[in-house]
């Protein structure tokens, strides 16, 4: 029995949003279920990419499209898109209190089909959606993504050639290739205009990392070469273990399993050394730095 065929209608995808999240959670739970395509002129390369994982994306639409269902995910609607989209039913999602939208926005719906079905996210969206516009709706809750993350890394470094950016990658393809879920923030910048890789985020530079390091399972530094790492006794100061290739200092006082694991330069890991990590994430790491204030005062005496 073929798939039903469901089409989304997406005006504009913000890089952050609870629509922009229930789309991902929709997709993420139905991609399989369902033949579905997402139309959105305006996404991201990055958020198309993680998307196409569950359904079709479609940037350009040069020709008609059929579909057994199309949901107009947004108010605002792209009308060249949208005419050209062949559909059975369709579908309007609300998802804001109007009442309180028209403080701050001119809005007037516009009806596109008189036999729209309509679908609000919340009681209160529902109630305001009457108020405002007359069109009465169910009420459907935004999903939430029951998936639980098992690891979560994240790196601070400049993306220069030397900084293992294609290591990195490598570690996204293990974890998946051994079933693990993951987050991989990396904050720095990046001359060479590296893109994110599956669950890997490239992200601004942000000054002093260690505020946000504890929110991680590992820092990681998979560099070909590092004369001293100070991210890596960052981390392990804020008491974060680090994943670390074996660059000197790194052989010196990283000791696997007790502050981190040394990943080799040409990242052939196991699945027993990837479940070692991801389940065996050292605990009670520490790091205080003796001696070297002193050395500088002496020095400068």
């Amino acid at each position: 029995m073929a798939k039903k065929k469901i089409v989304l209608l997406q005006h504009y995808y913000n890089e952050i949003g609870g629509v922009e999240t229930f789309l991902r959670n929709f997709c993420k739970n139905f991609g399989d279920e369902y033949d579905m395509t997402l139309v959105c002129r305006d996404i991201s390369f990055e958020n198309a990419l993680m998307l196409s994982k569950y359904v079709d994306v479609v940037i350009e639409l040069t020709s008609p499209i059929e579909c057994d269902i199309c949901i107009i995910t947004s108010v605002l609607v792209d009308d060249e898109y949208f005419q050209q989209i062949r559909y059975k039913e369709l579908y309007q999602m609300i998802h804001s209190d109007w009442t309180e939208m028209k403080k701050f926005w001119d809005y007037k719906y516009r009806e596109r089909d008189p036999n729209t079905k309509y679908i609000s996210v919340s009681e209160c969206a529902r109630q305001s959606f009457i108020r405002e516009f007359g069109h009465d709706s169910i009420v459907i809750p935004n999903i939430l993504d029951n998936e639980k993350v098992q690891i979560k890394l994240v790196a601070f470094t400049r993306l220069t050639e030397e900084k293992g950016y294609k290591r990195m990658c490598m570690l996204c393809d293990l974890l998946e290739k051994y079933g693990y879920t993951y987050v991989f923030d990396i904050y720095g910048t990046n001359p060479l205009g590296y893109v994110s890789y599956k669950n890997m985020i490239l992200h601004d530079p942000i000054r002093e990392g260690q505020r946000i390091m504890g929110g991680y399972d590992y820092v990681v530094q998979l560099s070909d070469t590092e004369s001293f790492c100070l991210t890596m006794y960052e981390a392990w100061q804020s008491h974060v273990p680090t994943l670390c290739t074996p660059f000197p200092n790194a052989l010196q006082d990283l000791k696997d399993g007790v502050n981190g694991y040394i990943l080799p330069f040409d990242m052939k890991l196991t699945k027993k050394d990837i479940d070692k990590i991801v389940n065996k994430i050292p605990k009670n790491v520490n790091y205080e730095q003796k001696g070297v204030v002193e050395l500088w005062k002496k020095t400068l005496k």
